[in-house]
């Protein structure tokens, strides 16, 4: 009986490792071809890790004393994020009142907050930033590092080049 058992629990450990190990390379592949691909891609793979894990991480935080702004934290992170990607796309005059869009939907956080009427209103209001300063600005930033962006005067907007060796070298080293 006892040695059933155990045989079991081995045949379970290997069948959930297996699985992970699949998972893992689909995952890497996956990552593989839309850096190859293009900058849209690459971005559209982040895009979808970056809503995964900050769903992830308010689930993680959320208990009875904290309460996050899971949805309006997961707006603004797509906001924040369809900004990144498309920002160098736009002529320069457009720049301003997207970043100013991007700010104002950043301290509509606050505002909301204030009017749920939590227990503890600042825990909360400083769990949702935290999901985007810990999920969803290093992909940003990731993003921006794979983007080489010079500014054309005469056209008055930017033109940049997609540096796939960028992001590759960075899952190669990991």
């Amino acid at each position: 009986r006892r040695k059933d058992l155990l045989i079991e629990t081995r045949i379970e450990k290997m069948n959930n490792f297996l699985k992970r190990v699949i998972t893992g390379a689909v995952f890497g592949v996956i990552i593989l071809g839309s850096i190859l691909w293009n900058f849209y891609s690459f971005a559209l793979v982040l895009f979808a890790v970056n809503s995964i894990g900050l769903i992830e991480f308010y689930k993680l935080i959320s208990n009875q004393d904290v309460n996050p702004l899971r949805i309006w934290g997961l707006i603004t992170s797509v906001i924040i994020f369809i900004t990144v990607v498309f920002l160098p796309d736009l002529p320069l005059s457009d720049h301003f009142m997207l970043l100013l869009f991007a700010y104002v939907v950043i301290n509509l956080v606050f505002i909301i907050e204030i009017f749920r009427k939590q227990k503890k209103p600042f825990l909360n209001i400083s769990t949702t930033l935290l999901g985007l300063i810990y999920v969803s600005f290093p992909l940003c930033a990731f993003i921006l590092a794979a983007n080489e962006c010079r500014y054309d005067s005469p056209m008055q907007q930017y033109a940049c080049n997609y540096l796939y060796y960028i992001p590759l070298g960075f899952f190669v080293i990991l």
